[in-house]
């Protein structure tokens, strides 16, 4: 399961390297592999806090200066188009479960509607943010 996940992984950041994707497994596996893949997932976790902190930053950014232009006017915005608990229903709040073993696969279970379906149309999941045949092209 590892070695897969490295894989997939490594599709999504190849700038990232790591040398002993095929080497992961019962027979071949060494402590060196194994601290390289260590610091290899460290290496990822880093990438993807420096990410969301980024995406995070502009986000606040962009609310204050939203805010700060015309704070009623935001409020009534956020009030209009926010709602809290089809905000808990789609991010799937009560669940404590994060991620679950399926197939051989790591598979999410917390935040759905964040996660792009591997599928087409009918095989994805319900709150994919895009389908495949329904992709807004206007």
């Amino acid at each position: 399961m590892v070695s897969n996940e490295i894989k997939k992984q490594l599709l999504l950041t190849p700038d990232i390297r790591f040398e002993f994707t095929d080497q992961i497994t019962p027979d071949k596996i060494t402590p060196e592999i194994a601290n390289s893949a260590i610091a290899y997932v460290e290496s990822i976790r880093k990438l993807y806090v420096n990410l969301y902190n980024d995406a995070s930053n502009r986000k606040e950014a962009l609310k204050s200066k939203l805010a700060g232009e015309n704070l009623q006017k935001f409020l009534k915005l956020r009030d209009s188009y926010f709602n809290k608990s089809l905000e808990e229903f789609v991010k799937d709040k009560n669940e404590t479960t994060k991620t679950i073993i399926y197939k051989g696969e790591l598979v999410q279970k917390l935040d759905p509607i964040f996660m792009d379906s591997k599928y087409k149309l009918i095989r994805a999941h319900f709150y994919a943010p895009e389908k495949a045949g329904f992709r807004n092209e206007s």
